[in-house]
């Protein structure tokens, strides 16, 4: 466990199909000595950057019969990538086939940021690293609004062929601002917005009991292309498409923004493993 306080998100409620004590050892890396078995106890504690105890830990691991890339490699050849079939048509797109088109186009080299909320359960379940693309997401209750700079930043500071953003209108809401440093700083960025005009987390998570997580449906096209990004906004999937392989090829900063319905919910992506929403307000009887 590296970098992680194993919270109750990390283990699905110390659920014991994924941890056991009897069968694992539970090996805890971390620079803050306080993390380490603050939440569960662990077989071996070690206070270390990350990096560094990660290359003294693999001097150590080559004495083991062990090629985890090899198997990686021959379960990927064997299984393949998963398939989900998209059912979105105009007026009528799914924010989990916003994600499943842009698994399905972005080039392998990219680096994808997504922001807190739901639209980070939907890019965990749904999109796919192809050849080396990468994803990087915060945890926590404070992470939103970091999907648009973290994607600057990998525009700038990467090789990476394309840097994508990947918010909410909430998250985007709080850091469409960034957009000005990405135009001055002349990086090639897109950004993904899925707009459904709520708060999608809190709005589920009240379930009937509905208080303030609903959204003004700003135009954040027209916002984004008055700050000099290209920008398109559309509730139809086919549309959508045809803009994204666009966009993978323009440079400068794109935004597209898919007005997505507020039929997908968190809970229809969460681990099997959850015995029950720690997120939501209880179930009426």
């Amino acid at each position: 466990a590296i970098g992680t306080k194993l919270g109750a998100s990390d283990t699905a409620n110390l659920h014991p199909d994924l941890l056991g004590q009897s069968r694992q050892q539970i090996i805890q890396i971390d620079t803050e000595p306080l993390n380490i078995g603050w939440t569960m106890p662990v077989s071996v504690g070690i206070v270390a950057h990350a990096q560094r105890a990660l290359i003294a830990l693999s001097v150590q691991s080559t004495r083991a019969p062990f090629d985890g890339v090899r198997q990686v490699q021959a379960a990927r050849s064997r299984l393949g990538y998963f398939t989900r079939a998209m059912g979105s048509s105009a007026g009528q797109f799914s924010a989990r086939d916003a994600v499943g088109l842009l698994s399905k186009h972005l080039p392998s080299g990219s680096i994808a940021t997504c922001d807190a909320g739901e639209n980070r359960l939907f890019m965990l379940r749904d999109f796919q690293c192809r050849g080396t693309t990468s994803v990087l997401q915060p945890n926590g209750g404070g992470g939103m609004g970091y999907a648009v700079p973290a994607a600057i930043s990998a525009a700038l500071n990467t090789d990476t062929l394309q840097a994508v953003a990947v918010c909410g209108d909430g998250g985007f809401s709080m850091t469409m601002h960034a957009l000005m440093t990405a135009i001055e700083a002349q990086a090639r960025l897109l950004v993904v917005v899925l707009d459904n005009n709520i708060l999608g987390w809190v709005y589920n998570g009240q379930r009937e009991r509905i208080i303030a997580s609903e959204l003004y449906p700003f135009d954040y096209a027209a916002i984004a292309r008055a700050m000099g990004c290209h920008a398109v906004a559309t509730d139809d999937p086919a549309v959508f498409e045809a803009e994204l392989k666009s966009a993978l090829t323009q440079p400068g900063v794109t935004v597209l923004v898919a007005k997505t319905t507020r039929t997908d919910r968190y809970q229809d992506v969460m681990s099997g493993l959850h015995s029950h929403d720690i997120y939501a307000v209880p179930q009426q009887p």
